[in-house]
C-alpha cells in the first residue's frame, strides 16, 4: 500500500469514526426517552430480531443502528461467538479479517486454532 493511499484510507477511517460518534450520540439521545419498556435495553438489543418495542424512540434506534456497519465493531479480541454472529451478517472471511486489523493468514490460523475451518 502506498503512503497516498494509507492517507486516503486514515482520512476515509477518520470520517467513518466522525459519523459513528455522531450516530452514537444520537442514540444515547434517544435512549434517554425511550419508553419504560426498553429504557435500558435499547443498546444491546437494537438490532436484535427478538426486540420489538414499538415506541418512537426504539423504532429510531434501530433505523440507526442499521446505518453502523456491524464489522466495524469487531472487538480486537476475536471469539467463536462473535464469529459466529459476523458470519450470520453474511461477511465473507477477508471482510472480517481486515475491518479485524488481521491479515487473512491470521484469522485463518485463529480459525484452525478453534476449530473453525470448515465454518
Amino acid at each position: 500500500m502506498s503512503d497516498h493511499e494509507r492517507f486516503k484510507l486514515r482520512k476515509q477511517r477518520e470520517r467513518e469514526r466522525q459519523i459513528r460518534l455522531q450516530v452514537y450520540a444520537e442514540i444515547d439521545r434517544l435512549e434517554k426517552i425511550s419508553c419504560d419498556n426498553c429504557r435500558g435495553f435499547l443498546k444491546i438489543t437494537a438490532s436484535a430480531e427478538d426486540f420489538k418495542c414499538k415506541c418512537a424512540a426504539a423504532v429510531e434506534i434501530r433505523k440507526l443502528t442499521k446505518t453502523l456497519s456491524f464489522e466495524r465493531r469487531i472487538p480486537n479480541e476475536m471469539t467463536i461467538e462473535i464469529y459466529h454472529q459476523l458470519k450470520e451478517q453474511k461477511l465473507s472471511d477477508s471482510q472480517i479479517a481486515e475491518n479485524a486489523d488481521w491479515s487473512l493468514s491470521k484469522f485463518n490460523k485463529w480459525k484452525r486454532e478453534n476449530g473453525l475451518v470448515n465454518a
